[in-house]
């Protein structure tokens, strides 16, 4: 925390004063321990000198500047509501939602006809509290120095769906955020989506992503659709396998092409984005690192369709409750044999499927020199494949001193498909 000053004292008809506007010779008292204070500001502005504040006459040890600063900044901003809500001025207040990640901005004072300090609310006490008319709390304002409010205080406003506001101050120039034009509280569980009836947390939005990318193998537009959303479906991102009806129309409606495809690498049959010129398809292990990643940093175009609602805590409960339920956690690992064929071993965990053909290519990375199972058709590892893509993708053309073949050294120029001269080409696999 940094250094924090007192920069708020009470007058003779006490009345707040800030230190940049005390009048030399006059008197001032503190607000936490009455005590007598003098105010201190520096006549030469050099570099260390301190902002003007106020000291203490007779140093009081119990008396604390983080007491008077949370006092100060709740009294300010109490102040500042009533004078709104006699005028009928709005007050705008605007915050980054925690539960959506959308920036929200709304009149503080909507529903709001009278301000309270430390109004007792069962088990929590704000440190300012906003009424209806019917004298209901909507808002709760806290400000935090040094203590958060406490589990029980925050399940409280949750449960009786009251607005909570959390101010956090770390020097005693936050005092600025209570007389800012536009309130910005650090904390704000507030947000447009309706609140889980289970835990009455705000739930999150599922978003089905469309991103306009192109296809791994061919190089020609490939519509991508992906979920974001629960846990419960698989992950926090989920192919097309975990997709609604209603995702998969949306899906098609806007060009994605998503079909059943074999797995060798699973070795089973599921729905995927597909290619409509060469029929590959793009599977679950790379859509998070090759299309997801790039679309949520803005280097692919995508659309972003709301599909539906989930709470994040409930549903993350329930996925640490299925993880420890699970029946196959001590399960052995064994071989079980098939009814169709006795002599037949079905093995419980399924190993990569690496052709025959290929298992003696064993080489190298031509980008970073890693060693892998390559191909001509995968010269690249996973890594080195993401970052060229992305490079073209983005019609980036590498730079001049790359413009050779990865294998012989002699000039070519180079792209992802062909990163070295026709000759290699055929037989670097």
């Amino acid at each position: 925390m940094r250094d924090i000053l007192y920069t708020l004292a009470l007058d003779a008809n006490d009345q707040l004063v800030n230190a940049v506007d005390a009048v030399k010779g006059q008197l001032y008292y503190c607000p936490e321990c009455k005590g007598e204070m003098v105010s201190r500001r520096s006549t030469v502005q050099k570099k260390g000198a301190k902002r003007p504040h106020y000291a203490h006459r007779v140093k009081n040890p119990n008396c604390e500047p983080e007491s008077v600063l949370h006092w100060g900044f709740k009294k300010l901003l109490a102040t500042r509501i009533q004078g709104h809500l006699d005028t009928g001025e709005i007050l705008p207040i605007k915050w980054r939602c925690d539960t959506c990640d959308a920036i929200h901005a709304d009149n503080l004072l909507k529903k709001a006809v009278a301000v309270a300090e430390e109004l007792p609310l069962g088990p929590c006490q704000p440190d300012i509290a906003l009424l209806d008319g019917e004298g209901e709390p909507v808002w709760a304002l806290e400000v935090v120095v040094t203590h958060q409010p406490e589990e029980q205080a925050l399940e409280h406003y949750r449960s009786n769906h009251i607005s909570l506001a959390r101010f956090d101050l770390k020097s005693d120039q936050d005092l600025d955020k209570a007389t800012a034009l536009t309130l910005e509280p650090d904390v704000v569980d507030q947000c447009t989506t309706p609140r889980c009836p289970t835990c009455h947390r705000f739930q999150r939005k599922t978003w089905l992503w469309v991103i306009q990318a192109g296809c791994w193998k061919c190089g020609c537009a490939m519509p991508i659709a992906v979920v974001e959303g629960s846990d419960l479906r698989g992950g926090s991102t989920v192919g097309p396998e975990g997709f609604t009806d209603e995702e998969l129309r949306i899906a098609r409606e806007r060009g994605c092409l998503i079909k059943e495809q074999y797995s060798r690498t699973q070795g089973r049959k599921y729905l995927a984005n597909s290619c409509k010129e060469c029929g590959a398809f793009a599977g679950q292990f790379h859509m998070f690192s090759q299309y997801f990643a790039p679309a949520a940093y803005g280097e692919l175009e995508s659309e972003k369709i709301s599909t539906g609602l989930y709470c994040e805590h409930c549903d993350a409960e329930a996925v640490e409750n299925l993880d420890w339920n699970s029946e196959e956690l001590d399960a052995p690992i064994h071989d079980a044999k098939t009814d169709d064929d006795p002599d037949q071993v079905e093995h419980s965990v399924i190993a990569p499927f690496i052709p025959d053909s290929q298992k003696s290519k064993e080489g190298f990375c031509i980008r970073c020199r890693t060693p892998l199972v390559r191909n001509r058709r995968k010269p690249l590892c996973s890594e080195c494949f993401y970052h060229e893509r992305i490079r073209e993708d983005m019609g980036v053309e590498p730079p001049e001193e790359q413009q050779f073949c990865h294998r012989c050294g002699e000039r070519h120029p180079s792209t992802r498909w062909k990163p070295y001269c026709r000759h290699c080409f055929f037989i670097a696999g």
